[in-house]
């Protein structure tokens, strides 16, 4: 599950969720807004889920995929998706406004 909500008229908070059953190892968010970096920024368990929060410039569209055990994964969520220099998809996280995000304060 992805649920965002507008920090202020610029910022977006975005809650993004996957069940625990996922994988056995630590699930890591990567995508264009930390570099594609596998390592950054990793799912913290909350019982039956993996969640993390990060804020993010409003405005934008992000591709972003998940990395667990080697592999790389799509959330079945995503706004879109787009091809990949390796033949593949990324998800997108679509923050230019309208969409499930609740409005700008």
């Amino acid at each position: 599950m992805i649920r965002k909500r507008w920090v202020d008229g610029d910022h977006v908070e975005v809650t993004f969720e996957l069940s625990s059953q996922i994988s056995s190892g630590t699930v890591f968010l990567a995508g264009k807004f930390n570099g594609w970096d596998q390592t950054d920024t990793p799912l913290g368990d909350v019982g039956a889920l993996r969640r993390v929060v990060i804020v993010l410039p409003s405005g934008r569209r992000y591709a972003f995929r998940y990395f667990a055990d080697g592999s790389w994964f799509n959330d079945p969520e995503a706004d879109d998706y787009e091809p990949n220099e390796f033949g593949g998809l990324n998800g997108v996280l679509d923050l230019q406004g309208g969409g499930n995000a609740d409005p700008p304060p």
